[in-house]
């Protein structure tokens, strides 16, 4: 279970859902025919996760905005 342990923490802080992450340990514990399985949810995540940064990135220069805008005031 070592080799769960720290990518768990990461699918968590990336907001993985807890039956996806229960899945994907699942499959660990099945064993190497389900890697193609695993690859798959790893890569949607990855997306799920570009995506999230994108917005986030966007709304972030928003902010600095008003900020640049109401610090020259």
């Amino acid at each position: 279970m070592a080799e769960t342990s720290a990518p768990i923490q990461h699918l968590k802080h990336t907001d993985m859902s807890i039956s996806q992450i229960k899945q994907y340990v699942d499959w660990i514990m099945q064993g190497d025919e389900t890697v193609p399985k695993r690859l798959a949810m790893l890569t949607t995540h990855r997306q799920e996760i570009l995506e999230e940064l994108a917005m986030r990135k966007e709304s972030l220069r928003g902010v600095e905005l008003k900020i640049a805008r109401y610090s020259s005031m």
